[in-house]
């Protein structure tokens, strides 16, 4: 840009030569046309050594689970209540299904923590406390429920010892799709409870990728 500038002041100085008037404008309106190309040319350089980026970020969809049997699961019934702090295995498998686009790990959550009224998720050996493990594996699994298996309100991805018999092609993780998996539940009734009235406990399935 100083040279642009030097330039236009420089030919500002007065006229010598009136005869030569109209030519020394022409030759002044030439020299500033230059002046502003030079100046052009000088800034373009710099204007053109920038640089910016874009993110771009893909959302797929296609990501679902369905139980498409075993949905209802009961502990004890009207003739055959469940006992005070017994420990019982769901009798009939969970057959969870990924019918998304793609291959799923699932994760296992509570919806509530005082979920049902009047219990909470914690050591069966409290009164009005239970606790509620999962597991998924082809063949009932029998005690070998862990700590790795408890359900609480925060949802935690499968692996193949997490919700899981150690065998990774039975677990809920990495389930190709249309593929079945069966989930047992484990249910540690309370040793107290100020209430036998029915209660209902809602396991949430969620998907991922």
């Amino acid at each position: 840009m100083k040279t642009a500038s030097l330039s236009l002041t420089k030919m500002t100085q007065p006229r010598t030569i009136k005869r030569d008037e109209g030519k020394m404008k022409t030759v002044f309106s030439s020299m500033c046309a230059m002046a502003a190309l030079v100046a052009v040319l000088w800034v373009s350089p710099v204007q053109a050594a920038g640089t910016a980026d874009v993110t771009v970020t893909v959302t797929l969809s296609g990501v679902s689970v369905n139980v498409t049997s075993g949905g209802l699961v009961a502990f004890g019934t009207v003739g055959t209540p469940l006992a005070l702090g017994s420990t019982t295995v769901s009798g009939t498998a969970i057959v969870v299904n990924n019918d998304g686009e793609g291959t799923e790990t699932y994760s296992l959550s509570l919806t509530s923590a005082t979920t049902p009224a009047g219990w909470t998720v914690g050591n069966p050996a409290n009164l009005n406390e239970y606790q509620l493990s999962a597991m998924f594996s082809t063949a009932a699994p029998g005690a070998t429920f862990g700590a790795e298996d408890v359900l609480t309100t925060i949802p935690t991805a499968c692996t193949a010892t997490d919700f899981g018999n150690g065998t990774a092609g039975q677990s809920g993780a990495s389930v190709l799709t249309t593929a079945n998996r069966n989930l047992w539940l484990q249910l540690e009734a309370p040793a107290t409870s100020t209430t036998l009235a029915q209660r209902s406990i809602t396991v949430t399935i969620t998907a991922g990728s």
